[in-house]
């Protein structure tokens, strides 16, 4: 099974913090990463979402 970009972050900010840089940087770019796929997924599901919606009278 292949890694998601979650899980593949989170392992290289694992191994950063673990060769002595500060954990807070590393962590924060786990977040963001997280956080950019999270709103993209968001932002396609609402278009797509939007163009299936029923039409009111």
């Amino acid at each position: 099974m292949r890694p998601s970009a979650i899980s593949s972050s989170l392992q290289i900010a694992q191994i950063t913090v673990g060769n002595g840089s500060p954990a807070v940087p590393a962590f924060t770019l786990t977040l963001l990463v997280y956080l950019s796929i999270s709103l993209t997924t968001s932002l396609v599901i609402n278009i797509f979402n939007r163009r299936l919606a029923l039409v009111e009278r």
